[in-house]
């Protein structure tokens, strides 16, 4: 925060710092450019000695540029110390002297953020997974080609990664990591890969989590013709059964190279592997298996195995029956209805009916597979109705689900299906707002301001997702590759969690992506479009506010401040939108309260403007209780730019008078982000004490003892508030 102060009653000199603004963060090895203009009386001063301190308390000089304007240029150095950078700018002229301070911060944190592969991304040995991260400072440039890029592989170990020769812009590293065997101790192993980035003292990491397997995804069905169009699991002897293999990695890559085979219970071939060929039109693998007459009836499991040679295997099943030419036994299924989806942790309730020669049947041995292939008993509940339930454990693969139902009574069989999927994917809806009560959806935020998410996730039956891990990210930002933990909130029924945007985060429609899972392995994700707003620069119109307290009316006044590119005069008008002071001009353009007072709270809106058509609009709620006087500022907004909202900037003031009027004792407190001032004027010591305490960890404070009556102000400065003190 900026603080400007005004050394004497008589002093017409005045500073004005441009840049850096006040919270900038520098990383080591970038270069702050200190400017400043120095004016007497609204007139722009040359050949003054204009000096700042470096972050080690070395002398930085100014030079002067153009009229009025002081510049110089530091490169941070690696052994600048960490942390806030307290600059104190000051100028002497004429035998007057100015100064302002405001606080930045070095850091030594490069920002690091993954552009591939994504989160979640899924791979099987011998597939390579392609690493990119940008890698900058913290206002976005590249860092040099000489920093030290490294990635963790599977095994922990860091790698080097080197430039990506396909950005001009110098900001991607990138490396191929190819998976082998070693790399997957167990299925669905967790990989988090760490990229890791220094330069010159400078340091940063992000990490990505990825899923490595070994095994193939196999998915199994049975037709009665070789054109592979219509499924059929029923099959009598002398018939033949034409069985499809689809074979896949677990990103969905098909895997058209290896040994395929298949096995069939109960038949010639139940332990003797009849070989499949790869058919490029299906995309899968096929083999047929003509029925015997010495071939066990009932039902029977058609087991797929596959290996593509890289160390990645896997097996399928799929259920059949082999029935006599004739049947009377008939089963239809009820529930669940065809092309169900399900989630893991979900259960199915699986219902069929049982008729021979269409009269209900009982007693009968009803099954169906599960979406593993494991057995499922239904139990006859009432005439020919069997049910039963399945929960979808973890392990079941997300795929197509084509479940057979398969009765026996009496040597007869009878056999049914119908297709369900089962899904990992969780619905995830996502919606930002202003304010922690999650009432007000809001898609656009500016610098300083909260952005509060919520997410409501839920399975595909719509039941609520209330434990595990959800997390979100916004493109361009400092959490881009930084994912925030977001909670369950009971009242709301969804998932919350908040970010408050940085004046160094990109502007223009960033990209929320909010990422869940649950304990069975449903993941999934939602994305919403917000526009991040570029932090206010007042540089091109130079016109600024100055807030304190008129000690002749005992009100709240605010000044038009006039720097470089406003334009004198400049103007001050008030309105009300409740009930409070009316409101004076004067030919400076100061705006005043009259002197009637213990009227209660007011919204005030202050127009600020100078003779170039610049405007300034302050929103300031003031409450005249008595003897005291606060002032909030509530909005701050420039020409037609958007209205910036500060938080807990205020003013507050409590007097005390003698017998003519005049102030006898004035306490003072004021608040701005970063900063808080206190002042005590006594009459009767004739001087104000005046503490300014920064809002750093250090505890810094700045302690000063004026002659004669001094007021804290609240100045305007870039759209953020500054504390000040100026003679009454």
């Amino acid at each position: 925060m900026m603080l400007t102060t005004k050394p004497a009653v008589a002093q017409t000199l005045s500073l004005a710092v441009s840049s850096p603004i006040p919270g900038t963060t520098f990383e080591r090895g970038e270069t702050a450019t200190l400017t400043a203009a120095l004016a007497d009386g609204g007139n722009p001063v040359s050949g003054a000695t204009v000096t700042a301190n470096s972050p080690t308390g070395a002398t930085i000089t100014l030079s002067g540029t153009v009229a009025g304007t002081y510049s110089a240029s530091y490169v941070i150095s690696p052994t600048d110390p960490v942390g806030a950078w307290m600059i104190a700018i000051s100028a002497s002229s004429g035998g007057q002297i100015a100064s302002a301070q405001l606080s930045v911060t070095i850091s030594n944190s490069l920002v690091v953020t993954f552009t591939s592969p994504p989160a979640l991304t899924t791979f099987n040995i011998g597939e390579a997974a392609i690493i990119k991260s940008t890698v900058t400072y913290q206002d976005g440039t590249a860092v040099p080609p000489s920093a030290s890029v490294t990635f963790t592989n599977p095994a922990g170990t860091a790698s080097a990664m080197s430039l990506d020769a396909t950005d001009p812009s110098g900001k991607t590293w990138t490396t191929a990591h190819t998976i082998t065997s070693a790399d997957v101790p167990t299925q669905g192993f967790d990989w988090p890969i760490t990229v890791s980035a220094n330069v010159g003292g400078d340091s940063g990491t992000a990490t990505r989590h990825v899923t490595l397997f070994s095994s193939l995804l196999v998915g199994v069905s049975t037709y009665s013709t070789n054109a592979y169009t219509t499924p059929d699991v029923a099959f009598a002897s002398g018939q033949t059964a034409f069985v499809k293999a689809t074979v896949s990695l677990h990103d969905g890559t098909v895997v058209s190279s290896g040994v395929v085979s298949f096995e069939i219970t109960g038949t010639s071939v139940a332990a003797t592997p009849v070989t499949m060929a790869f058919s490029s039109s299906l995309g899968a693998w096929t083999g047929s298996y003509t029925i015997l007459a010495t071939d066990a009836q009932g039902t029977q499991t058609v087991s797929a195995s596959a290996a593509d040679g890289l160390g990645n295997t896997g097996s399928g099943t799929q259920g059949i029956a082999i029935q006599t030419s004739s049947q009377g036994l008939a089963i239809s299924i009820s529930s669940p209805a065809p092309g169900s989806v399900i989630n893991r942790g979900e259960t199915a309730t699986i219902a069929a009916t049982l008729t021979l020669a269409g009269a209900p049947v009982s007693a009968a041995i009803v099954t169906a597979n599960s979406p593993s292939g494991s057995a499922i008993t239904l139990t006859n509940t009432a005439g020919g109705t069997y049910s039963g339930t399945y929960t979808i454990a973890s392990g079941d693969p997300a795929a197509t689900w084509r479940m057979m139902v398969i009765a026996t009574q009496n040597g007869q069989s009878a056999v049914s299906q119908e297709s369900l999927t089962v899904s990992s994917a969780l619905k995830v809806a996502v919606s930002t707002f202003d304010s922690q009560s999650f009432s007000v959806p809001r898609s656009s935020f500016n610098a300083g301001q909260t952005m509060y998410v919520e997410a409501q996730v839920g399975l595909q039956d719509g039941t609520a997702v209330k434990a595990g891990s959800v997390s979100f990210e916004l493109t361009g930002s400092s959490i881009a590759s930084a994912p925030v933990t977001l909670t369950f909130n009971p009242s709301l029924n969804a998932w919350t969690g908040s970010y408050t945007v940085l004046q160094s985060d990109q502007t223009g429609n960033q990209v929320l992506t909010v990422t869940a899972s649950d304990s069975l392995g449903n993941t999934g994700s939602g994305t919403e479009t917000v526009g991040v707003n570029a932090p206010v620069s007042t540089a091109s119109q130079g016109l600024e506010a100055a807030i304190t307290f008129n000690p002749s009316n005992h009100d709240i006044v605010v000044n038009a401040l006039c720097g470089t590119g406003c334009v004198a005069p400049t103007s001050v008008t008030m309105s009300t939108s409740t009930q409070g002071h009316g409101q004076g001009q004067d030919e400076k353009g100061h705006g005043h309260g009259h002197g009637d007072h213990g009227n209660g709270k007011s919204q005030r809106v202050y127009a600020i403007s100078d003779s170039a058509g610049h405007t300034l609009t302050l929103t300031v709620s003031v409450n005249d209780d008595g003897h005291q006087v606060k002032a909030d500022v509530l909005g701050i907004k420039y020409g037609s730019g958007p209205t910036i909202h500060p938080r807990h900037d205020s003013l507050d003031f409590q007097y005390s008078l003698a017998k003519d009027g005049s102030i006898n004792t004035l306490e003072q407190t004021a608040h701005a982000i970063g900063t808080m001032g206190h002042a005590h004027y006594s009459a009767a010591k004739g001087n104000t004490i005046i503490t300014i305490e920064s809002g750093e960890d250090d505890g810094s404070q700045v302690s000063v003892t004026m002659s004669g009556l001094w007021l804290l102000e609240l100045t305007t400065s870039s759209g953020a508030l500054t504390v000040g003190y100026v003679s009454a």
